[in-house]
């Protein structure tokens, strides 16, 4: 009888072994991924509970001011159609003895001048002789673009924001720029009477790794403490509970993002939901959800917070209409030249 001959396989059958190889590499490459996330996860957060339980310093000299007003010059929305609107964040925070540019949008579509720019010259808002530049965080919809973010650099006269003179740069990191100095904000530090940084609060992210992103504080007489964040990434529950143990309270105000894509996302790229898959603090297998939305309103109303003013450059129609049957009238929606003002002259 004659030898009997192996039968190669047909395509078919290679095509699924191929595809089997390929699952097993990705499944495998996946819990690397997860692996190495909740490893990072867990040594951040091991590093902020344990400055929480040595407790910053107390800052007895912060003073306070009449009033604080807060103009969105780039986000989601506008007032008016001439108005330039995209997923990105930057307001004029003026109060009666300072005024301060806070993050300078992401100007995606590489306009010049800026969206930021642009409002701001439609606005007539004077940027030239802003006090000092605020720098929520170190990513491209609050640096300018995705250049700064590459750079690790502030991108005001690339989109056409020309200062009269240099002035300080209040950063979470290090960062470069033209026409500022930056100082690296590190831990709590005030900057203005009545005004602070955060000091610099961590958050693992997915991909990225360790974020570091500081809000802006300021003291209304009669009010207390206005709290303004870029997105909030490193969740509110820690923006607060710095404020309270370094500021003490209570609490007139919180303002800005608090990134929050629960049913959708405004930035995406071919389709696929950034902001829901990546810097919300979880791995991209757990996306945001209402339960999210619900502890972060908790956390304000907890401590009877009256004005909720949010972002919607990062948090969906969803989380903002919640947020608005939660608050009421003391919720504001962050639009493109509507200013938010806290207290009286």
């Amino acid at each position: 009888m004659a030898d009997e001959q192996p039968v190669p396989p047909t395509s078919g059958a290679v095509v699924g072994r191929c595809a089997a190889l390929l699952g097993a590499l990705g499944a495998s490459v996946a819990a690397w991924e997860a692996a190495a996330f909740l490893r990072g996860r867990r040594s951040v957060d091991e590093r902020w509970y344990r400055t929480v339980a040595q407790a910053a310093d107390r800052v007895e000299d912060l003073g306070a001011t009449r009033w604080v007003e807060i103009t969105p010059l780039v986000e989601w929305a506008a007032e008016r159609e001439d108005l330039l609107t995209e997923a990105g964040v930057s307001y004029y925070v003026r109060t009666e003895e300072r005024s301060i540019l806070f993050d300078m949008g992401d100007n995606a579509a590489c306009r010049f001048p800026s969206p930021l720019a642009t409002n701001a010259a439609l606005l007539d808002v004077p940027l030239q002789q802003v006090d000092a530049v605020f720098i929520s965080h170190a990513h491209s919809d609050h640096l300018g673009g995705m250049e700064g973010e590459k750079q690790r650099r502030i991108l005001l006269t690339d989109g056409g924001v020309h200062l009269a003179r240099s002035v300080p740069a209040y950063c979470p990191v290090p960062l470069s720029g033209t026409g500022v100095t930056p100082v690296v904000c590190d831990q709590p530090r005030v900057i203005g009477p009545g005004l602070a940084s955060t000091g610099a609060i961590p958050r693992y992210l997915f991909p990225e790794g360790e974020l570091l992103e500081h809000g802006l504080v300021v003291r209304v007489e009669g009010h207390g403490l206005v709290l303004i964040s870029g997105c909030g990434h490193p969740g509110l529950d820690r923006f607060l509970l710095r404020c309270e143990q370094v500021f003490g309270g209570p609490f007139g105000a919180f303002v800005g993002g608090l990134h929050l894509p629960v049913k959708d996302s405004r930035a995406k790229r071919y389709g696929v939901p950034l902001q829901r898959l990546l810097c919300t603090g979880k791995p991209p297998w757990l996306l945001p959800s209402e339960l999210d939305a619900a502890r972060a309103a908790a956390e304000l109303q907890s401590r009877q917070v009256p004005v909720v003013a949010l972002s919607p450059h990062d948090s969906c129609d969803w989380t903002l209409e919640y947020f608005h049957r939660r608050f009421g009238e003391g919720f504001h929606r962050l639009t493109v030249g509507r200013t938010l003002r806290i207290g009286s002259a």
